[in-house]
């Protein structure tokens, strides 16, 4: 099954708490709603616990992941 997800990028941190807070890139977040993006978020960590590379546990350490299109994560703000 495909997530739609195959061609992304992710930008994740460690926490000192354990967990991990990152964002993801994807083209395919193009015209979905906040839902749908975390939707398909949710597929890949399913695959992934599924498949035996994470862990439920792993895959529950995921705080924040913010989700953008590429053109959302272009967006370069103004200095003040």
């Amino acid at each position: 099954m495909e997530s739609g997800l195959e061609e992304c990028e992710a930008f994740l941190d460690a926490e000192v708490t354990g967990g991990v807070t990152g964002q993801v890139v994807a083209k395919r977040f193009d015209d979905l709603t906040y839902e749908d993006r975390r939707k398909r978020v949710r597929v890949v960590f399913d695959q992934a616990v599924k498949s035996g590379t994470l862990t439920k546990e792993g895959a529950l350490n995921v705080s924040t992941l913010l989700t953008y299109t590429p053109d959302e994560w272009a967006v370069t703000l103004p200095d003040d």
